[in-house]
């Protein structure tokens, strides 16, 4: 069943994206791995959500130490308040249905992400560089278009597959942050940056990868947030 599911899946957005000349090379070479590597990364990322959903005031005090020094906001300090306790509690199981082409709202976030990471193929034609608030960049996926190493190519879909996946499902209950973009990568960095600097990741590609600086990597996580991460963890 898992392996039906993920081949599916691969295909799905493989039709939906694969016109997109950054994402063939990644494409083909997700093909080419063994389903259960596949799996394996996603079910990483779902331990992300487990443990962002789950921190406790301890980690939750780090994590807001660090970006109040950072000068950041919205991230997963204000998470569980920003859904609710409801919605909280129910965040791992909506993020396990993303991998299932027959859930509720698949085809709508697929479009969605679709059309997302087409509008940074127009910013990109423009030669503009995306600037948040503006409409169109505020309306696409374009970091991709920067990403060169197909693994890392592979975890910056999955991560925006999740999101937009999730973002359908909690947009009809009423949870604003789910109306903006990068609002569950935002607080999934700060559980990478913790749990990466703690050495206590379930999967440590991922905090290599975020933390690697484009082309190469996704370059989600500066250095200058591991290293606030590793001086308030001391």
């Amino acid at each position: 069943m898992y392996e039906e599911k993920t081949n599916q899946n691969l295909q799905n957005i493989g039709h939906k994206i694969g016109h997109l000349p950054e994402v063939q090379t990644p494409l083909r070479v997700a093909q080419e791995t063994p389903w259960k590597e596949l799996a394996s990364t996603f079910v990483s990322y779902l331990k992300v959500i487990k443990r962002l959903a789950t921190l406790s005031e301890k980690d939750i005090d780090v994590i807001r130490k660090v970006n109040r020094q950072l000068s950041g906001h919205g991230g997963a300090e204000s998470f569980a308040e920003s859904l609710g306790k409801e919605n909280i509690g129910t965040l791992v199981a909506l993020a396990a249905q993303t991998v299932d082409p027959n859930s509720d709202h698949y085809q709508d976030a697929l479009n969605e992400l679709t059309i997302m990471m087409e509008n940074a193929q127009a910013i990109k034609k423009s030669g503009k560089t995306p600037v948040d608030g503006d409409p169109l960049s505020d309306a696409a996926i374009w970091g991709y278009t920067q990403v060169t190493d197909p693994a890392a190519q592979r975890h910056n879909i999955i991560c925006h597959w999740l999101e937009r996946h999730i973002s359908h499902d909690l947009r009809p209950k009423g949870v604003k942050i789910a109306q903006k973009k990068d609002w569950l990568l935002t607080a999934m960095a700060d559980v990478v940056a913790l749990d990466g600097t703690r050495k206590t990741l379930a999967n440590p590609e991922i905090f290599e990868i975020w933390t690697t600086a484009k082309p190469k990597g996704l370059g989600w996580i500066g250095q200058e947030k591991v290293t606030a991460y590793r001086e308030a963890l001391k």
